[in-house]
Order: structure tokens, then sequence, then C-alpha cells
């Protein structure tokens, strides 16, 4: 079973860019126990977040599937991280928000670590 940074992790790398839409275009991923966010992916736009939502839903067997929505509101004050990354395949760029150093740097070095993407602003706090 894959860890559910690793899933993240998953979600990121399959994004494309499409035309620019404010609505709902944050990625959310609560705490199975707390309900609480704890990850959350800014994309371009709102199709993208769409798009990694129904790849979540799609898997029965990710975690992340009842976990995860995409909101028109950002849940970033509430998150004090952030680390920015550059996703090589469709050069654009992603601000992750989380609710630990931790959390934060376990994605950004997952991404990394695949060659996926290259860390424009390294996890810090906000």
């Amino acid at each position: 079973m894959l860890s559910i940074r690793a899933l993240i992790f998953y979600l990121l790398l399959l994004t494309s860019v499409t035309c620019f839409s404010a609505e709902s275009r944050f990625l959310l991923v609560k705490h199975p126990t707390t309900d609480a966010g704890f990850i959350q992916m800014n994309y371009p736009n709102a199709r993208t977040c769409s798009a990694y939502l129904a790849i979540i839903q799609a898997d029965k067997n990710n975690p992340l599937a009842s976990l995860s929505s995409c909101n028109e509101s950002s849940y970033g004050s509430n998150l004090p991280y952030r680390a920015t990354l550059r996703y090589k395949a469709y050069n654009f760029v992603v601000d992750l928000e989380a609710i630990s150093l931790d959390e934060c740097t376990a994605v950004v070095d997952s991404a990394v670590a695949t060659g996926a993407a290259e860390v424009v602003v390294e996890c810090k706090p906000k």
C-alpha cells in the first residue's frame, strides 16, 4: 500500500495545463481522523484540480479518495508551510502548502527524487 505522501506526489505528477480559472483550483487533502486539511496543492486552474480529483476517485484502493476535494477558496491560511515546485513535463508551477515542515518536505523530496519536478522555493514557514 502506498503511503499518503506517495499518493499526494502521484497527484502532483499527473497534471496537465489548461486555461486559467480561479474556481475550485485548490486541492485539499484532509486528515483521516481529524478532518482538518493538512496538505493543499494550488493548481493553475479548476480543470487541473478536477482532473487530479478524478484520478484519485477512480482508484478504489486510494485512501485519499474520500479525503480530497477541489475547493474555490484556499485553506492555506491554516497551513503554515509552503514550497513551490516547477513541474518539468508541462513547465508549470505549483504551490504546496502543508500543516508541518515534515509533511511539506516529504512531498517535495518525493517529487524531486523522481525527476518530475524541481524546487523553486524550499519548504519554509510562510
